[in-house]
């Protein structure tokens, strides 16, 4: 799977219009405080996003993270066992094509 950018990640999931102001603010954390721009990592536990974001219930979140999962903008790996976490992926809704072209040839867009 390419690697994803968490920013525009972000960017597409602030500007739905049904995920409600909680949703977006657990999608806010998980992009910009836990996900690793390294390894891609994403696996804070509900605790850890309870104390980040302050305020919010377990239940809150819980149901925040169903909700992005639901609508295809996050994949979820259940942890089984001692030393197994649970672990998120950022998904796009759509199949990212990168543009190409030859090489030195102008590029033009129709007005």
């Amino acid at each position: 799977m390419p690697k994803l950018n968490r920013f525009e990640w972000l960017k597409a999931v602030l500007q739905c219009a049904d995920l409600n102001s909680s949703t977006k603010a657990v999608a806010s954390a998980l992009s910009v405080q836990f996900t690793n721009d390294k390894t891609g990592q994403l696996n804070p536990s509900l605790n850890t996003l309870g104390e980040f974001l302050a305020g919010m219930s377990l239940a809150t979140i819980k149901r925040c993270l169903k909700q992005l999962i639901e609508c295809g903008r996050l994949f979820r790996t259940e942890g089984r066992g001692a030393g197994n976490h649970t672990e998120y992926a950022l998904l796009t809704r759509c199949k990212i094509i990168p543009f190409r072209r030859k090489k030195g040839t102008p590029v033009s867009f129709p007005i």
